[in-house]
């Protein structure tokens, strides 16, 4: 398991024994304004030993966990603030959920973008994608749920 921290740290701990394996404090979001520092979330690939870091900067990091090293370091002008992550069964592609009411998604192997989506321009604060990958749903702070086809 994982959990960031409002100072831009992320700790990966044995889910059985709750040892720490690794702290990790990426330059991504240390080097950043302090009130942009937060990881907002965490996600493990399903397919890799690989962790996904985001935070309110705007920046995801991808870790490979056995290496302890970073795979991808990945951004875009005009994608906000990160608060939620989700990878797509079965692939190597992660969806990230914005504070600009965009979703984009992500080829977790090279660090390229590969789509966006437009939740129109509320926040998305939750994103789930369906257990096939067909589809995600991002909640977003209007109180709307999109609905996008992969």
């Amino acid at each position: 398991m994982a959990t960031g921290n409002l100072s831009g740290s992320v700790r990966v701990l044995h889910s059985l024994t709750g040892k720490v394996i690794k702290d990790i404090d990426d330059p991504a979001f240390k080097n950043c304004p302090e009130d942009e520092r937060a990881i907002e979330s965490v996600a493990f690939s399903k397919n890799h030993p690989w962790l996904a870091v985001a935070g309110l900067n705007g920046v995801f990091s991808i870790y490979d966990i056995p290496t302890q090293t970073v795979r991808h370091t990945c951004s875009r002008a005009g994608l906000k603030g990160i608060t939620k992550m989700a990878w797509l069964a079965s692939t190597d592609l992660l969806m990230v959920g914005h504070l600009n009411g965009l979703l984009s998604l992500w080829d977790s192997k090279t660090g390229q973008l590969q789509r966006i989506f437009k939740c129109q321009r509320d926040e998305v604060l939750d994103l789930v994608v369906t257990l096939d990958g067909g589809r995600a749903l991002a909640a977003c702070d209007n109180a709307d749920v999109y609905v996008f086809d992969l």
